[in-house]
Formats: structure tokens, C-alpha cells, sequence
């Protein structure tokens, strides 16, 4: 069996489509969702299990220390074969003003929502 360790929310999402739901081209949020853990267990046979973050790798005894978001619960999982997948993490230029409010960085559905809110609240008419 194959395990996926997600830290967020979404293991699969079309992250090109992300300004076109901002700018109210793609209305339905949930389009831009490709792949849930659902449908990855139905296609591939991936067990995914979203919020839940590697905490430590045991190398001699090939497990992983993991912690589940939603429980808070600790868990050691064993391994035949890992593959590290560290991800990923915008990176905000140091310069002026960087972090007044209403600047953002847009790498996941969560900071898409983040921004929208923003712009609804606001009442801002234009994003760049």
C-alpha cells in the first residue's frame, strides 16, 4: 500500500485556476479541487491522509513519527521505501511595505480563500 502524508488541507488542486476564482471567473470553489483523498483511493489506491504532518523518520527501524491536526494524535507508521516530497513555501521579498495589509502570497486554496475574503471585506475592485 502507498501512504501520502499531506500537511494541508487539499492534496490536488489546479492552482493556475486560483486568480481566475478570485476574479470571479470560476465561480464554484470546488473546481478547482482535482484529486480529494476519496477519489485518489477509488483511482490509484493511495491512502491520503490530508492534515497530518511528518514529524520525525526513524531510518534504522524504517518508520515514520507523524501527528494528525484534527486529533492531535501521535502515530508511528512503518515504511518498506520513503520518498521524501517537502513542499513548498512562498517566499516574500524583504522590501518596503511587504507586510502592509492587503499584500499576500497565493500558493494554496487557504490563501485564495484568504484573499477573497480580503477583497469582499474591503471592498476592494481590483487585485495585481
Amino acid at each position: 500500500s502507498i501512504i501520502i502524508f499531506e500537511k494541508g488541507q487539499d492534496p490536488s488542486f489546479a492552482n493556475c485556476g486560483m486568480p481566475y476564482h478570485i476574479g470571479g471567473e470560476i465561480m464554484d470553489r470546488s473546481k478547482l479541487n482535482v484529486q480529494t483523498p476519496a477519489s485518489l483511493k477509488a483511482r490509484l489506491n493511495l491512502d491520503v491522509r490530508c492534515l497530518t504532518e511528518v514529524l520525525s523518520i526513524n531510518r534504522e527501524a524504517k518508520t515514520v513519527q507523524v501527528l494528525e491536526y484534527a486529533t492531535q494524535t501521535q502515530s508511528t507508521e512503518p515504511y518498506d521505501d520513503l520518498i521524501l516530497s517537502v513542499g513548498a513555501k512562498a517566499f516574500m521579498p524583504p522590501i518596503p511595505g511587504i507586510s502592509r495589509k492587503g499584500n499576500f502570497a497565493l500558493r494554496n486554496l487557504q490563501d485564495m480563500d484568504q484573499i477573497d475574503g480580503w477583497l469582499k471585506e474591503s471592498g476592494a475592485k481590483r487585485a495585481v
